[in-house]
């Protein structure tokens, strides 16, 4: 309902820092399927330290969560789904 005139976005928290280019998390938007609408990173590398898979009581996506703090969104795609 939003951004109607934007393509795609890079959602960044406002703690993060980039070591490298921004340009190589946008990069990714050329990797996309038909069906992505978005990309997130794991929340954790190691289950054994990952927070989700030791203290949380929701559900949670694969092994040891996502971290929303980045997400590559194609927003196009994502208004054709409705999503709210």
């Amino acid at each position: 309902m939003i951004l109607k005139q934007v393509d795609s976005v890079l959602y960044v928290d406002t703690d993060i820092l980039f070591l490298r280019p921004a340009e190589d998390v946008w990069s990714f938007l050329s990797r996309f399927n038909g069906s992505h609408v978005a990309a997130m990173a794991p929340e954790h590398e190691e289950p054994r330290i990952g927070w989700y898979n030791r203290f949380a009581r929701h559900p949670y996506y694969g092994k040891t969560g996502v971290n929303s703090g980045v997400m590559l969104m194609n927003m196009t795609r994502i208004r054709h789904k409705h999503f709210k």
